[in-house]
């Protein structure tokens, strides 16, 4: 699912009135490059540094990031762009070079930054869109939300702008879908769920305000998913958030964003997941247990209830404790016998 060609473009009148309001905001931490931004200009939503897309706006924090951008400097293929990159002196030639057929600009703290920019170029009534169009008893979705035959929608359910609902899904009482959710088919998700949270990201420099991150990426859902009443999903920040295929998630089960969990995986009640974890397929996550953000998970993990996770597991262990660590139990699915 690409979800930059669901995002409405920003064109240069809007994006020059952003870029001054966050040098008002920044003052002498912010700075831009070169001429002023055309007309023509239009961006037409967010991309990674480490794999960076024409007409987007991207920012890079640090030498990892802006490696993903060199190539492209070097190689001049990436176009179009509003690209935010950090005050150093050791980056001028890179960002002179990037700045041919790019937009450039400087700040103490791109990510603060783009923040700032990409909160006013895409605010919440812009990327979330209208529910206008009936669906269902005190049902509503976006005008441009695609919905397969057979999909059951019960009561007081609400779907986004740009979402896809595949064939044979089951929307249950109360449940939500965010914007640029795509729902793979045969999924079922249960009351009061959310597919596609608002997310708790933010962007922090010292004693300025937190300013939110707008989670852009939507949520990707494989098919025969289940997500469990009262659990929650959050919207990656500029790609997907993603559940493969025959993954089963209980009840006040929270992923946060830009996860990938992968196929067959098993999460039982009150798992949690914090951001840009990986999951491996077939893992078994036992009720209360908690990944730190960023770990992964090889395949066949099992945790065990109420364990912590702080460092990434190996494929085929089991881990309890807190925090956890590998035990000799034996890993993997249980096998239904009669």
């Amino acid at each position: 699912m690409d979800s930059l060609i669901l995002l409405p473009f920003v064109r240069g009148s809007e994006i020059r009135a952003a870029l001054v309001a966050a040098a008002a905001n920044l003052e002498n931490d912010f700075r831009t490059k070169g001429e002023s931004i055309s007309d023509d200009f239009f961006l037409k939503g967010p991309s990674e540094a480490i794999s960076p897309q024409n007409n987007t706006i991207i920012f890079a924090n640090n030498a990892d990031t802006l490696a993903g951008l060199a190539s492209h400097a070097i190689s001049r293929t990436l176009t179009g762009c509003l690209l935010i990159v950090p005050f150093d002196d050791t980056i001028d030639r890179l960002a002179d070079q990037l700045a041919e057929r790019n937009f450039v600009a400087r700040a103490r703290n791109p990510k603060y930054a783009y923040a700032i920019i990409a909160g006013i170029l895409y605010p919440l009534s812009r990327w979330r869109g209208e529910l206008t169009r009936p669906i269902g008893t005190n049902a509503w979705a976006a005008e441009d939300t695609e919905i397969a035959d057979g999909t059951v929608i019960e009561p007081d359910v609400t779907i986004g702008q740009g979402a896809r609902i595949g064939k044979g899904c089951i929307l249950m009482h109360g449940c939500s879908i965010g914007p640029r959710v795509e729902i793979g088919d045969g999924c079922i998700i249960r009351e009061k769920a959310v597919a596609g949270d608002l997310g708790f990201g933010f962007a922090f420099d010292g004693k300025r305000p937190p300013v939110r991150l707008p989670q852009l990426g939507g949520v990707k859902l494989g098919k025969d998913v289940e997500l469990g009443a009262f659990s929650t999903i959050g919207a990656g920040t500029m790609r997907p958030t993603v559940i493969e295929d025959y993954v089963k998630i209980s009840d006040h089960v929270h992923i946060a964003h830009n996860c990938h969990i992968g196929t067959r995986t098993i999460m039982t009640g009150g798992v949690i997941i914090l951001g840009s974890s990986t999951i491996g397929p077939d893992c078994w996550l036992a009720s209360g247990a908690i990944i730190r953000n960023r770990i992964t998970l090889g395949s066949e993990v099992t945790v065990g209830m109420g364990a912590v996770v702080t460092e990434n597991i190996a494929s085929g262990l089991t881990v309890i404790g807190v925090p956890a660590k590998p035990t000799d139990r034996p890993a993997g699915r249980p096998i239904s016998q009669s």
